[in-house]
């Protein structure tokens, strides 16, 4: 028997299945969210990151960072650092925190970008000031 909380979530995942396909971002995020997290739905990663890259053409932030994420895992998608350091870096710009943080750790790295700990460290001022805790963390650790 279905619990309460999956009955709602099956029947949230119709709704935002519902207008996702009449074209809005925001639920077309959720929808991709859903299919990754297996909420309301079984998981199914390819459609989850079929989603994002869907939202990301409407220029919804999250869905870029989330998109860009697949790419850079290869979760659902081929595996593509070029195009997901890209998509990072697009959210970066566009004021999302989570993706400045993340942003900050790929120059850390130098994974798909060249090392650069000065450019790291503008990335998580950015994403410190909007009250990201792990970059406030970051910036600490790196004084």
């Amino acid at each position: 028997m279905l619990s309460k909380k999956e009955i709602k979530d099956m029947n949230d995942h119709k709704l935002d299945l519902k207008s996702a396909t009449n074209g809005d971002a925001d639920a077309m995020f959720r929808v991709g969210q859903q299919l990754q997290l297996g909420i309301g739905i079984e998981t199914d990663e390819v459609k989850a990151a079929s989603w994002y890259q869907k939202a990301a053409t409407k220029g919804h932030l999250n869905a870029i960072f989330s998109y860009g994420t697949c790419l850079l895992t290869g979760n659902g998608v081929e595996r593509d650092e070029k195009l997901g350091v890209a998509n990072f870096l697009k959210a970066a710009k566009g004021g999302l925190a989570a993706a400045q943080f993340e942003t900050g750790n790929l120059y850390l790295a130098g994974m798909g970008v060249e090392k650069d700990e000065k450019i790291a460290l503008e990335w998580f001022k950015k994403a410190a000031v909007q009250g990201h805790i792990r970059a406030g963390e970051m910036l600490e650790e790196m004084k």
